[in-house]
């Protein structure tokens, strides 16, 4: 764990030597959502994209849909994509966008919002996030305890052990996936016995590595500013992972802080239950 996060620290050392200051700023919100678990800076197409799961997040009800957001942070399409049922993560592929819903995966056209095909993934029981690397991407089975891999319309099961249990966040990074869990012996209220781990595996082995240890109900993995982020979904924290696996509390939020990710300035910030997203800078 230590020397794979000393190797990422090296690679990132001139943006370590900024270090964020931890009181946050809020830029802008936005209300009126329902039930918003991702959002996606597209930075080609300079706007926002904000998935709604409007109902049950695991009913297969076409209600679902994702939001165009302004970068100034005006709703300039509340529905504009529609017809899915509840989805969640979200990614760039090229072009396309790669939407997690339930047990399929959109592809959309990013500039249109058409949606140009939906893959059916046998075995797959509930994806949640996903992440790109600009050319293919990694899809977590939240309930499946696995990992689906995307490629030219072709969908793989990556990766499923032991080691990795209830998947949520990922976030490829170098020569390694990583992957925040959510817990084992998940109880009525969606706690859990044993809280969630930050982990890794790397591309080529599909070696597992613990980064941080029982950190909590963890939903967005990200690396902001050279900083390595996650947050809990239950307790509304946000976490920074030190090279040493330690979790710091950097900020403290509402329960139902979702899917966390950002525009490369500042955090965005899905609060599912409110039904909010939040543009905030950390300071």
């Amino acid at each position: 764990m230590k020397n794979f996060l000393v190797a990422t620290s090296i690679a990132l050392v001139s943006l370590f030597a900024n270090p964020i200051n931890v009181s946050a700023q809020e830029d802008w919100s936005l209300s009126g959502f329902s039930w918003p678990e991702s959002a996606l800076w597209d930075k080609a197409r300079q706007h926002y994209i904000l998935s709604n799961i409007n109902g049950n997040p695991t009913e297969a009800d076409g209600k679902g849909y994702l939001s165009k957001i302004s970068s100034d942070g005006k709703v300039l399409k509340a529905k504009w994509v529609t017809g899915l049922d509840a989805p969640k993560g979200m990614a760039l592929v090229g072009h396309d966008l790669i939407v997690a819903d339930l047990g399929n995966i959109h592809v959309i056209d990013g500039k249109t919002g058409e949606k140009r095909e939906t893959i059916a993934v046998p075995g797959a029981k509930l994806l949640n996030d996903v992440t790109s690397n600009g050319k293919e991407a990694w899809i977590s089975d939240w309930m499946g305890n696995g990992i689906w891999h995307y490629r030219d319309g072709k969908v793989t099961l990556w990766y499923q052990g032991e080691e990795i249990i209830h998947p949520n966040g990922l976030l490829v990074e170098n020569d390694h996936l990583l992957v925040g869990t959510w817990g084992e012996e998940i109880q009525p209220d969606f706690t859990t016995k044993v809280p969630g781990d930050l982990k890794a595996i790397s591309l080529k082995e599909k070696t597992v590595t613990t980064l941080a240890k029982s950190v909590g109900n963890l939903d967005g993995v990200i690396r902001f500013k050279g900083r390595l982020l996650t947050n809990d979904w239950i307790t509304g924290q946000i976490f920074e992972i030190s090279d040493t696996g330690e979790a710091k509390e950097i900020m403290k939020l509402k329960q139902g802080l979702a899917d966390i990710s950002h525009d490369g300035s500042a955090l965005l910030l899905p609060f599912m239950l409110e039904g909010e997203l939040k543009r905030q800078e950390l300071k």
